[in-house]
């Protein structure tokens, strides 16, 4: 189970997994100065406790503290929900959009690296072919002198299913999940479109 717990009348509430909760809390309790209160619990596993730290991040305090304001907040919204883990999936894409983690910069650096990664295992030669683009588009984007559009890192999927892999990790998908290469790359297309071109016009 996912627990939310507020450290007496600070605003601060922390958000942990445990199978034992009542083990969890004296535990924590020992080395906290402030008796701890239990906000609640909601049913899930560790990766939904991930999801619930990632959707919270710009909130973050410290460490597994995050503003009481925002974790409660969280918590009142998951009572609502029968799916946890897909709700806690749309939340994290909505932070992490707007979030420095997902700026241009980075999808910059993604594709790059997967570029280098590619060009090194196919030459650079076999990648400008694949993304429709002279050899020297290849070099600069290896060398990060150069923005990729997202429509055309696309084709990289045909050589490597899992080279968008951290983009598509933002918002909760592995491209390697996608069966054949041509329906990798339609997926996607349609997975980068809307959200991920807002970062391609701010680049």
């Amino acid at each position: 189970m996912i627990y939310f717990v507020q450290m007496g009348s600070l605003p601060f509430v922390k958000i942990g997994f445990t199978k034992f909760l009542t083990v969890r809390i004296g535990v924590l309790q020992s080395a906290s100065p402030l008796p701890l209160v239990v906000v609640g619990t909601i049913p899930g596993e560790q990766c939904d406790e991930a999801l619930a730290h990632r959707a919270l991040w710009a909130s973050r305090k410290l460490n597994e503290w995050f503003d009481a304001a925002a974790a409660i907040d969280l918590y009142n919204r998951l009572l609502c929900e029968s799916d946890v883990r897909s709700y806690l999936l749309i939340a994290v894409a909505e932070a992490e959009i707007s979030s420095p983690v997902a700026d241009a910069a980075f999808i910059k650096k993604v594709i790059g690296q997967a570029v280098t990664k590619l060009t090194e295992q196919h030459g650079v030669e076999a990648v400008a072919e694949e993304l429709g683009c002279d050899p020297k588009s290849v070099r600069n984007a290896r060398a990060g002198r150069g923005l990729v559009k997202l429509s055309t890192a696309a084709n990289l999927l045909a050589l490597d299913p899992t080279a968008l892999d951290p983009i598509f990790a933002l918002f909760g998908r592995r491209t390697e999940e996608l069966p054949t290469k041509r329906s990798s790359i339609e997926a996607a297309r349609d997975a980068l479109d809307g959200l991920l071109n807002k970062l391609v016009r701010a680049a």
